[in-house]
């Protein structure tokens, strides 16, 4: 069985293909939008002009090569938290937020901070969504967080710090290609 026989594997390529490009380039959402819906307007027009023809005509494939790309674009951006109209980078103002949500996971903790995952629910008692790396001191609190255990926090995230050394692991970088951004609460 030849592999090219079957167009899934192909469109597939073609789609994983497109999350990759849209991942490094990162392109706006009405750039992305538009693309995608002239390929598809391609696609149409150029399937209803062959079915009028007796022999198919050749650029239908990569008509469909090409929206399969296109929307492999279209979908990376579409996750990304800055096109989320409930993100809660959205929803922050000047005011100190009171922001609301669940542990999820206990991270890998140092002599001096412990550090949690914190999969926000609500902003100001409106619905929000998104993902915060909690820090606090070992000193201020003995006691252990547990995934599951809801907490209200009081105060505006800061920014992940970038690596004060060289070719040093950059943990900002690394949390936006997990889609969440970077915020600290204390």
């Amino acid at each position: 069985m030849p592999v090219l026989k079957y167009p899934v594997g192909i469109l597939t390529l073609f789609l994983a293909f497109g999350i990759i490009v849209g991942h490094y380039y990162d392109p706006s959402l009405l750039l992305a939008s538009i693309v995608c819906i002239a390929a598809f307007g391609l696609l149409i027009t150029s399937y209803w002009y062959s079915k009028k023809q007796l022999l198919p005509k050749p650029y239908f494939v990569p008509l469909a090569l090409t929206l399969a790309f296109c929307i492999g674009i279209l979908t990376e951006v579409l996750h990304q938290p800055q096109n989320q109209k409930l993100h809660y980078s959205h929803l922050l103002t000047d005011e100190t937020p009171v922001i609301k949500g669940v542990i999820t996971e206990r991270l890998k903790h140092n002599d001096y901070r412990e550090k949690y995952y914190f999969e926000v629910i609500s902003i100001d008692k409106r619905p929000a969504t998104g993902r915060l790396l909690v820090t606090y001191p070992k000193t201020k609190s003995p006691k252990l967080l547990h995934a599951g255990e809801s907490y209200i926090i009081v105060g505006t995230p800061l920014p992940l710090a970038k690596p004060l050394n060289p070719n040093q692991f950059d943990y900002s970088a690394y949390a936006k290609t997990r889609c969440f951004t970077s915020g600290k609460a204390q």
